[in-house]
């Protein structure tokens, strides 16, 4: 199947099948494009190029040779290599040896400058390969910041003018919480804390809570879970902020209901889940305009 206006569509994960593998997220991020490009998309990822990703084996390729990150008040110069899954659909790996050439994947007292800078060096390749997506795809707490900065760093950015955010929940547990001088890092310090109304979160710096917070769309894993996070019981007190935006809250439907319009722009990709099977469609939202929520 293929639609009229086949979309442009990137997507940020921290872990990808087959190249590196913590939980279910690499395994979702895996499979997504290759459903995507079936529907005639333009699909493109983007990861950490961590040490235990062999060039040879995954017969990289170097597309960029140095790419200037802004990191706070320094810079940091990255190389970017591409493998490619399914179809021939690229993978683009941020080759960052201070911040990912290490053991593990996760569980660093840095992981939040790790992903922050991963982050924007994914926008910054993408800028330099001229590639300008029509969506960015992000993907739990690791690319949270990244709707944040549609809204400030990139807010004026012809680059990404038309680019709308979609932020996926694959975990509400793991939420990306440090301290205040993360947002220098970022660069969206000006903008302080973000909830001073949640005791728990009012002095801490939540990037998941930003993702959900600043995307133009919301999805999670299954209409279920979608469901559970409102509560107070499963929201891991991010129920109030996902109650707020349940207007941007997409919850997948059935594929067998699922009959997505030629039209509909963006059409926000979902997953849903039947008798333990991955299945992928495309839920269908109005074309979000970018403004503060």
């Amino acid at each position: 199947m293929s639609y009229e206006q086949p979309l442009k569509i990137l997507i940020l994960a921290a872990e990808i099948v087959p190249f590196a593998k913590v939980g279910g997220l690499a395994d979702v991020v895996g499979a997504l494009p290759k459903a995507l490009q079936a529907l005639g998309h333009d699909v493109r990822l983007v990861m950490p190029r961590y040490r235990q990703v062999d060039p040879e084996r995954f017969q990289l390729e170097t597309v960029l040779d140095a790419v200037p990150v802004n990191m706070g008040n320094f810079q940091v110069q990255v190389s970017v290599h591409q493998g490619a899954i399914g179809d021939h659909i690229p993978v683009y790996m941020i080759d960052a040896p201070r911040y990912f050439d290490r053991e593990n994947i996760y569980g660093y007292t840095d992981d939040g400058e790790r992903f922050i800078l991963f982050c924007r060096a994914a926008l910054e390749a993408i800028r330099a390969l001229e590639w300008s997506p029509d969506i960015v795809h992000c993907n739990d707490w690791h690319t949270g910041i990244v709707p944040n900065w549609m809204h400030t760093v990139y807010q004026d950015d012809p680059f990404f003018a038309n680019c709308a955010t979609v932020y996926t929940i694959h975990n509400l547990a793991y939420q990306g919480i440090f301290g205040y001088r993360i947002l220098e890092v970022a660069g969206v310090a000006a903008n302080g804390f973000l909830y001073p109304q949640i005791t728990e979160l009012a002095n801490v710096v939540d990037i998941m809570g930003r993702g959900i917070l600043f995307a133009d769309a919301v999805t999670t894993v299954s209409e279920r879970y979608a469901q559970e996070i409102l509560t107070p019981t499963f929201g891991e007190k991010l129920d109030h902020l996902l109650r707020s935006r349940r207007d941007r809250l997409g919850r997948p439907r059935s594929p067998r209901k699922s009959r997505p319009s030629l039209t509909a722009y963006p059409r926000i990709p979902v997953l849903t889940r039947k008798n333990g099977v991955c299945l992928f469609h495309v839920n269908e939202f109005a074309k979000p305009l970018r403004h503060p929520p």
